[in-house]
Parts: C-alpha cells; structure tokens; sequence
C-alpha cells in the first residue's frame, strides 16, 4: 500500500518520465483510483447559492478537514462499542482508536497531498510575453493573485507540512 501511494504521488508530478517508470506510475495510479472511495462533486454542485467561498477552496478545505472528522468518528464508534459490550475503557480502545485513526490517514494521505498540491497547478491563458495564469481546477480563479496566496498559505501549506 505504501509503494502504491508513493508512486502514485510521484507520477503527478509533471516530469517527463522514461517509457518505463511512465507504465509502473499508470498502473498503481489506476490501483490508487480504484481505492479512492472520497467523491464529493455532487455535494458541489450548487455550492455557489451558499457560499462566497470560490469552489476550488471549499473543495480543499472541507477535504482537509474530513480526516479530523473520520478521526472524531471513529472515536465515537469505538466508544459506543466499548461501552454496549460493557467493556472497561483501558489501553484496548486507545489501541482500537489509534489503529483506527492511523488506517484513515494512512489511505487518505496521498489523495490530501495531491489535492493539495493541486492548488500550486496553474496555466498560462494568455499571451506568452504577459502571462496569466488561472488555476487549472478553476479558471475563474487567478493564480499568485491576494485570494490565491492567501488560501495557499492558510490552508495547503499547512496541510502540506503537516
């Protein structure tokens, strides 16, 4: 598992990679896929009657927020468990509770640094010799502009280094 999110993430990067590492990134970015369980665009779909927030942000943040939230779950869970089996809360729900919470970074991790790092993915929609470049996840959103940075430094950043 961990060789498939590590190539998958490497085989982001756009690098012009040999014939060969080129087919292994495919194949364990498909595998990766396959795994990917976390689809949110309907939820999406009409964000724009309720929210100032651009799209692009409030995809990332409530993104970066959902492993927090699997985390509060699943110590939920395992405290309702604990306590209909009438069982002493000791080191055993610690240990359920940890194993838990590390299976749900674990899996999420790859998807969080790529969505993340996809706030970075910017594309030049204008003349070569003055640039503009616009998010690629959002072409109403202009890279390196106040908004961009701010969001980039609040939110991915952090989320990156952690």
């Amino acid at each position: 598992m961990n060789y498939l999110q590590i190539v998958s993430i490497i085989g982001q990067l756009p690098v012009d990679w040999p014939g060969s590492v080129e087919g292994t990134t495919e194949a364990t970015q498909n595998a990766v896929v396959a795994m990917d369980i976390f689809n949110t665009e309907c939820f999406y779909s009409r964000v724009d009657d309720f929210s100032s927030i651009p799209r692009p942000f409030l995809r990332l943040l409530i993104f970066n927020i959902l492993p927090f939230v699997l985390a509060i779950l699943a110590v939920l869970f395992w405290l309702i468990v604990f306590f209909i089996k009438k069982q002493k809360k000791d080191k055993t729900l610690l240990r359920y509770i940890m194993t838990t919470i590390t299976i749900i970074w674990f899996n999420m991790q790859p998807k969080l640094i790529r969505k993340n790092f996809k706030l970075l993915e910017c594309k030049n929609l204008y003349r070569e010799d003055t640039p503009l470049e616009f998010l690629t996840a959002d072409y109403d959103v202009r890279c390196w502009s106040s908004t961009h940075l701010t969001w980039f430094y609040a939110l991915a950043l952090p989320a990156l280094i952690f």
